[in-house]
């Protein structure tokens, strides 16, 4: 999954405040010695994590390389709701 292709607005509506956070790297590294390409290498990584307060409860989880069922089962861990509210869930989708 390469970035966020839905609205997590709703998400965002639990708790007395709530953030999502993501993040997405790209790198690449070229060895060069002696006029000659020893070693290229290349990666991507792609983290997400959601927090809620409630009160003075800070609670947080995050998922490495996350999918949609990542974050639902975040969002259900945090807030203890059976799924997302919204067009998000796949169940009320149908």
């Amino acid at each position: 999954m390469t970035g966020i292709d839905w609205d997590p607005s709703a998400w965002l509506s639990h708790g007395d405040y709530a953030d999502l956070y993501w993040e997405e790297t790209t790198s690449l590294s070229v060895r060069w010695e002696e006029g000659n390409v020893e070693r290229l290498t290349s990666g991507q990584e792609t983290g997400a994590g959601l927090r809620y307060l409630f009160g003075e409860e800070n609670r947080y989880g995050f998922a490495d390389n996350p999918d949609r069922e990542a974050l639902e089962k975040i969002f259900r861990d945090l807030t203890g709701k059976p799924h997302p509210p919204g067009p998000l869930s796949r169940r009320e989708r149908g």
